[in-house]
């Protein structure tokens, strides 16, 4: 996050599956990334960076996922009669 001006905080949630079963090997990893900001007086998520990797029968694979989250402008309150 160095020089990131607006942002808040961040947050990464890991996970890895690794298992084994006689020639048979399987290895499963997600991380994903969220940057956090403060609009008004909530904390909400500004972008999210998602990498996963797999491994099935000698085979490898991975995949990485952006996402930027710009908040709306707010509406104006509907009168209600």
């Amino acid at each position: 996050m160095a020089g990131c001006r607006w942002c808040t905080g961040a947050v990464r949630n890991v996970a890895e599956v690794k298992g084994r079963k006689f020639l048979i090997s399987i290895e499963i990893g997600n991380t994903t990334d969220y940057v956090l900001n403060v609009v008004g007086t909530r904390l909400v998520v500004a972008s999210r960076r998602s990498d996963e990797t797999h491994s099935v029968f000698g085979k490898a694979g991975s995949s990485v996922t952006d996402a930027v989250l710009m908040p709306a402008p707010a509406k104006p309150a509907r009168a209600t009669d």
